[in-house]
């Protein structure tokens, strides 16, 4: 596995079981040092978050956990079930 696809899984995970709460704004170094790893993966990790809905990208912070309705939430189920086999 590639240090960017384990920096997504990680950060991904700490989002998911709520270790990232929704709306805290955070900066990629505190993350990088929550999930044990370098700057770089970590970097990259979060832009395939932000690109994928998940977080938020604000300027000079870092990234925020967004917060999405009922309707937004079936629409990603729905998008991920048909992209994964």
């Amino acid at each position: 596995m590639s240090l960017r696809a384990n920096a997504y899984e990680k950060v991904r995970g700490e989002v998911l079981r709520g270790r990232l709460e929704l709306g805290t704004r955070t900066s990629e170094r505190e993350i990088a040092e929550r999930v044990e790893m370098s700057r770089t993966p970590v970097r990259e990790a979060l832009a395939v978050l932000v690109a994928t809905g998940l977080l938020d990208q604000v300027p000079q912070v870092g990234v925020a956990v967004r917060r999405i309705d009922a309707e937004q939430a079936l629409r990603a189920v729905r998008l991920r079930a048909g992209m994964e086999p």
